[in-house]
């Protein structure tokens, strides 16, 4: 089977070690539960990562209903998993994070990443516009188009609707020069949410 690899920006979450019988079918992820757990569906793991870390070949995950907000790596070793959402639901495994704290400065909002954020959501569904080329670590990569037209090159050429990433800086301008902190914003921080190295991988 082909290897798959679906990327979105930002970096790697580790998962949490824990105990798992070895002679169990499949295990359970769930937002509500702990990397603590065992596994079973009365006690779901909280992260696909930690399942995926402990699972053996041929070993099923069932995925809860929820938001996952992960990076997944499916070693080479990980061969004939299957990745399953439990009982027809519609789970999400997003490469963003919700992000809080903004302070002011002028007619935008600043807050300190240190990451290199490629997009910033607000409420769900509305991008904001990237102020310049996408960031030096994504303008080669093959799986990452840039883009046509460059807004802007710098601070000076924020607006509202737009964001810019300077050093360890994410600043801001929502439409109509909203306070960031009463809305939801979800900033992308991860290189990839999936990426499968192992044969036979079932999603």
């Amino acid at each position: 089977m082909k290897k798959i690899r679906l990327s979105f920006p930002g970096f790697l979450l580790a998962g949490l070690l824990f105990s798992c019988a070895p002679h169990e079918s499949v295990l359970h992820v769930s937002p509500g539960g702990s990397d603590d757990n065992d596994g079973t569906a009365s006690r779901p793991l909280k992260s696909i990562t930690a399942a995926v870390r402990h699972a053996v070949p041929g070993q099923t995950l069932y995925i809860h209903e929820g938001i996952y907000r992960e990076a997944v790596l499916i070693p080479p070793e990980k061969k004939r998993i299957r990745l399953v959402a439990w009982q027809k639901g519609k789970p999400v495994l997003k490469g963003s994070d919700i992000m809080k704290g903004w302070e002011r400065k002028g007619r935008y909002w600043y807050r300190i990443v240190k990451i290199k954020p490629q997009q910033v959501m607000v409420d769900g569904d509305h991008p904001l516009q990237q102020v310049g080329w996408p960031n030096d670590d994504f303008r080669d990569v093959q799986d990452y188009p840039r883009y046509e037209y460059p807004v802007g090159k710098d601070l000076a050429d924020m607006a509202p609707g737009r964001f810019y990433w300077s050093g360890d800086t994410l600043y801001v301008w929502l439409q109509h020069s909203d306070d960031p902190n009463t809305h939801v914003l979800e900033v992308s921080r991860r290189e990839y949410v999936i990426r499968v190295e192992a044969d036979s991988v079932y999603l």
